[in-house]
This record gives structure tokens, C-alpha cells and sequence, in this order.
């Protein structure tokens, strides 16, 4: 009896590690796959095509440039400090005169002078598994997915990657996944949807920050653009309005002057 049930324990375990071998030959990024799925709420949360881009801005509205970045905007609309050219105060436009909440905040390009650093993005990520760039874009690459060489392209794969994307058959990809994976996590819940945004020079996201609730009465949308010559060159402005067609109507005006 004895032999008999030691012969069956080594049988189990001899199972198990015959078990675990397949998994991590031929399944090794199936932990990654259940562990992704279990902790991270927005890792199947993609762009949607933006439903308003047929709104057209009425002819009436002034175009207007801050930063770099043009936008038609209500006539209504002033420069709450004339006399700022940065920061918060040089890029602030509300009704002055109290009749409508419409206001825009130009912001300044925080990426105008700096390069794409993938490393640095790589360690403001909060996975526990930090990895080199080489291996982060070896990895991407083996899942069939561009490596990012700018800030755009690296934004642009976080937004569009989920699980779908993941190969749980693919060796030395689960670090480089679970970092786009956090990257996700800090992103996606600051917005209610994104889409995809593009004009003849630029390319980029709206973002539907927040609708009308019980704290706000307002519709908030951003407007990210970066210039196809400079893709490190993010120029960006947040409008909002009680008016939701008045929201549309300034971000599907914005782009960026020819240079």
C-alpha cells in the first residue's frame, strides 16, 4: 500500500513538472495573460473613432494661436491676461463678460525642448519588472507592435495596446507588456473615452475629460496634436463649455500652422 502510494506521489509530481514545463515552453506568457486580465481594469480599453467629427465650426468664430497651437474660438472669448505670454495666464480665454462658461486653456509644450528619452518612460512606469529600452523594444516588436522612437508613437501604444495584443506563446514579452499595461492604468482614468485625431500636418488624441455631473455643469474635451515633422512636439489646449456642440465645435477647428 505504501509503495503503491508512493509510486502514485511521483507520478503527481512528475505530472506537475511535466505540466510546468509545457507552460513556460510553449505557454510562457499565459501567468502574464491571467495576472493582466485580473489587475489592470483599462488594459482592454482602446480608441474609439471620434463621433463628432462631422460638427462643423461656424464661420463667426475668431482663429486664434497660443503656443503654437490655432483654434476657432466664440467671438465672445478674451484673453483674461493680456499682458502674460506664459504659463496658465498667458494661455487662458473665458467670456469676461460673465454671459457664457465657455473657456479654453492653450497649454505650453512641455516637450519643445527635450528628446524622446523611452527610459525615462520606462522608469516612471510603476511595474516591479524594470527592463533596458533594447529589451522593451525587442519586446514590442515580438508582439508585432511598432517600438515607440517618439512621444506621440509612445502614447499612441499605450492607448491602442490590450490584451488582444498580448502572445501568450511569446518568450520575453511579459515585462514590456505589464509596463505598457501601468502605463494604462495612469492614463485611461483621467478620461471618460479618447479617439484618434488627425489633420494635414498633425496627428493626435481627443480626449473626453468629463461630462455633466452633480459637481460640474460643463462638458471638458483636450486636443492633443503633434507635428508630423516633429513628433516629440506635443501641442495640446482643454476646452470646456455647458454647451457640448460648442466643445466640438473649437477642438474639430484645431491645428497647427505651417511652418
Amino acid at each position: 500500500m505504501k509503495k503503491a502510494l508512493k509510486i502514485t506521489l511521483i507520478s503527481i509530481i512528475a505530472l506537475i513538472a511535466v505540466s510546468a514545463l509545457i507552460i513556460f515552453v510553449f505557454f510562457p506568457g499565459l501567468p502574464t495573460y491571467f495576472h493582466a486580465k485580473d489587475k489592470y481594469e483599462y488594459i482592454n480599453v482602446t480608441p474609439k473613432e471620434y463621433p463628432h467629427a462631422d460638427v462643423k465650426t461656424p464661420e463667426n468664430f475668431v482663429e486664434t494661436t497660443v503656443f503654437g497651437l490655432t483654434l476657432s474660438i466664440p467671438p465672445e472669448l478674451e484673453k483674461n491676461y493680456p499682458d502674460e505670454t506664459e504659463g496658465f495666464k498667458g494661455g487662458l480665454y473665458t467670456d469676461v463678460s460673465g454671459e457664457s462658461n465657455t473657456s479654453i486653456i492653450f497649454m505650453e509644450n512641455e516637450n519643445s525642448n527635450r528628446e524622446f528619452s523611452l527610459s525615462d518612460s520606462i522608469d516612471d512606469s510603476s511595474s516591479e519588472e524594470k527592463i533596458s529600452v533594447s529589451k522593451f523594444n525587442k519586446a514590442v516588436e515580438k508582439l508585432g507592435l511598432k517600438a515607440p522612437e517618439n512621444y506621440y508613437e509612445f502614447f499612441n501604444l499605450v492607448y491602442t495596446t490590450s490584451l488582444d495584443d498580448f502572445s501568450i506563446h511569446k518568450h520575453g514579452t511579459s515585462a514590456a507588456f505589464l509596463i505598457i499595461a501601468e502605463w494604462k492604468e495612469m492614463l485611461y482614468p483621467s478620461y471618460i473615452e479618447v479617439y484618434p485625431f488627425e489633420t494635414d500636418n498633425a496627428i493626435g488624441f481627443i480626449q473626453l475629460l468629463s461630462l455633466p455631473s452633480e459637481k460640474r455643469n460643463s462638458y471638458k474635451m483636450i486636443v492633443e496634436l503633434y507635428s508630423k515633422d516633429n513628433l516629440n512636439n506635443c501641442f495640446s489646449a482643454m476646452v470646456g463649455s455647458d454647451d457640448f456642440t460648442t466643445v466640438q465645435q473649437i477642438v474639430n477647428s484645431a491645428k497647427l500652422l505651417e511652418e
